[in-house]
């Protein structure tokens, strides 16, 4: 008597889905975290503090204007990059979390990054930040002069120690999303951050934070 095998059913179709599904996610989460260390790098070996920077606002805009027209015309040039760049950090746990600082420096290595300081808070917005200061004292556990290296104690502080040629920073993740807090924060710019970054010649860099996968800090509106 010959034996007919047995038709797969739903359950094997369901399962041979699901495994599908996992391995395109694995697949695209391999891709995005190479794009993003080969962007890292691409990034510190491409940039090169310029020979000069804005002392002012109004030069500031008109340096920006320039720097793009040079950008889309040499957009196949690369930059020199045989001067090490100094960037200073000023956000919450988006950037301290996996000490995102010693991290990229290290990444980097000292070709590329001369030095790094930061003023982190957990939980701050920029305008918070600027007010309430660094609060590391227990995030922090790095060793520098037999200290506990926790950054600049005050925003202000850290920007006026030198000249920076980056100051990478993000607001609070909902500060954006909401009328109020977004123009808070556009005030404290303008009027607080400005003329320190002028002042210290650095450009300066927003991370844009994604948003919370579930409810949570009174989000759910």
């Amino acid at each position: 008597m010959q034996t007919v095998p047995s038709r797969p059913g739903p359950a094997f179709f369901s399962s041979l889905f699901y495994l599908l599904a996992y391995c395109c996610r694995l697949l695209l989460l391999v891709t995005a975290c190479s794009s993003s260390i080969a962007g890292a790098c691409s990034f510190v070996g491409s940039v090169r503090p310029p020979e000069h920077r804005p002392t002012n606002t109004n030069e500031m805009s008109i340096t920006s204007t320039k720097r793009s027209a040079e950008g889309t015309a040499n957009s196949g040039e690369a930059l020199d990059s045989s001067s090490p760049v100094r960037i200073a950090y000023a956000g919450n746990s988006m950037l301290y979390f996996y000490d995102t600082p010693r991290f990229f420096s290290n990444l980097a290595g000292e070709r590329r990054v001369a030095s790094q300081d930061s003023c982190f808070r957990g939980g701050a917005s920029l305008p918070s930040l600027l007010e309430d200061g660094n609060g590391m004292a227990n995030k922090f556990r790095v060793k520098c002069n037999a200290e506990n290296d926790v950054g600049s104690p005050t925003v202000e502080s850290m920007l006026s120690s030198q000249n920076w040629d980056f100051l990478v920073m993000n607001d609070y993740t909902q500060a954006p999303s909401r009328i109020d807090l977004r123009k808070k924060t556009i005030s404290t710019l303008l009027r607080d951050y400005s003329p320190m970054i002028v002042k210290c010649q650095a450009i300066p860099v927003f991370i844009i934070t994604p948003a919370y996968r579930t409810a949570v800090k009174d989000s759910a509106d």
